[in-house]
């Protein structure tokens, strides 16, 4: 994702939605590959999303 695009913010999937959004905005997928777009975003969403919670309390 684009540096910074998550920093200070709250480490929510709404967040993670809107940076791999940001970040899939310029892609130009070949015929029959446009699924990938969306499919990629869904990915990113849901791996932030696990990875945020399993982390959660683990912070000093």
């Amino acid at each position: 994702m684009a540096e910074g695009a998550l920093r200070g913010r709250p480490a929510v999937a709404d967040e993670f939605r809107a940076a791999a959004t940001a970040e899939l905005a310029d892609a130009a997928p070949l015929p029959g590959n446009a699924f990938k777009v969306p499919m990629a975003r869904n990915l990113l969403v849901a791996v932030l999303t696990s990875l945020a919670r399993a982390t959660e309390g683990t912070r000093p």
